[in-house]
């Protein structure tokens, strides 16, 4: 019986692209820039003359190189969001190879034209190419690569500088072959201009090898549309068909009549109504979602430089209203259990036996409730 333990698959993205609402950032190096320095060819956003004529760049450079067009005129977010979509229209013409990995990958197209996102599209940034680009292009393929691009993208980070950080989206024609699972069986990482994927578990011969398209840490309330806005389907796995969401109860509420933390949704239907399974009291999904958004902010605004006392009250504030293995509540220990052993006056060998026992509860939680998941 083969089982894929021990060989990573890596790949190599075929393009990357700045975020459309970006900061002004460099075209070239993703450098963030204060001041505007116009490509001296193209006008287009560099850091320096540095940037000019190097690799990334130069792709959009040959197609505004005689129009020039304004980046002071024109909305920042029309400019960033063009760039992807030309440097994959040049890949394919230049790039047979990898054209014919990415040309495979599915586009939504149908479903995403029918979208808020498109209006966009067709109101400022495809008039925008036509009026600027100069290389020829169908109106046909630039929608594809941009369906293509929105649907399997992932977030990429790269070095700038000193730092790594986010630069834009990117598509890897291999990784992006993966399906969805929230109960996936890899990881992958980001290092050196290569996404790698490992087995996080044994993968017999013939199981489907699964990535996760959104991270696990947030409760189904919260994570289950965005497949559908983001990805256009909606999660089946085993996750998103428990309510209880494989007993972590990452969203269960404590029932606003009787007070206990069993206020879950009584189906997997994305918009079923929520029901106290020790009472029988009743709640509407809104309702169940408008008090999950009113403590993630809560804990957003949060300061992560107070005092462990002060995050202690704050978590018992929040159990008074969520499970206690609630996704919020599981960010506020985890915060906590990194204060502890890390801040002046709580560092390990300064803190008393029972803050010492509090940090390995802590730990023991936060595993247990990752085990549930991954088990």
């Amino acid at each position: 019986m083969t089982i894929w333990q021990q060989n990573d698959i890596k790949d190599r993205p075929a393009v990357i692209g700045p975020f459309d609402n970006s900061e002004l950032v460099c075209l070239e190096c993703y450098k963030p820039m204060e001041e505007l320095y116009p490509c001296s060819i193209c006008s287009l956003p560099l850091c320096s003359k540095d940037c000019e004529n190097k690799p990334r760049h130069s792709i959009e450079c040959k197609y505004f190189k005689n129009t020039k067009p304004n980046f002071t005129e024109c909305e920042r977010s029309t400019i960033y969001s063009s760039i992807a979509p030309i440097r994959m229209l040049e890949i394919q013409k230049e790039n047979g190879y990898i054209w014919s990995l990415v040309n495979r990958l599915e586009d939504h197209l149908q479903e995403r034209r029918r979208g808020e996102p498109w209006t966009f599209l067709q109101e400022t940034v495809f008039p925008f190419m036509e009026k600027y680009c100069e290389q020829d292009y169908s109106l046909n393929d630039l929608e594809r690569i941009i369906g293509i691009f929105r649907t399997n993208s992932v977030k990429w980070e790269d070095k700038v500088g000193l730092e790594t950080r986010p630069v834009g989206h990117a598509l890897c024609p291999v990784f992006s072959v993966l399906c969805h699972s929230c109960v996936n069986n890899t990881r992958y990482t980001i290092e050196d201009g290569l996404i790698t994927v490992r087995a996080c578990i044994p993968i017999q011969a013939g199981d489907e090898i699964t990535t996760q398209y959104r991270g696990p840490n947030d409760g189904n309330i919260l994570r289950r549309p965005d497949f559908k806005k983001n990805w256009l389907f909606d999660c089946s796995c085993v996750r998103c068909q428990d309510p209880t969401e494989l007993g972590t109860h990452s969203s269960t509420l404590k029932c606003f009549k009787c007070r206990e933390p069993t206020l879950y949704p009584r189906t997997s239907d994305l918009e079923s109504e929520w029901e106290c399974r020790s009472c029988g009291d009743i709640v509407t999904h809104s309702q169940a979602l408008e008090i999950t958004l009113r403590f993630e902010s809560l804990l957003y605004g949060k300061l992560y430089s107070d005092p462990p006392p002060s995050w202690e009250i704050f978590i018992d504030d929040l159990e008074k209203y969520l499970h206690p293995t609630h996704f919020i509540c599981m960010k506020a220990k985890r915060l906590l259990l990194q204060i502890y052993g890390s801040r002046d006056g709580y560092t390990l060998d300064k803190m008393s036996k029972e803050q010492l026992e509090r940090k390995i509860q802590l730990c023991n939680n936060y595993i247990g409730k990752q085990a549930n998941i991954y088990k």
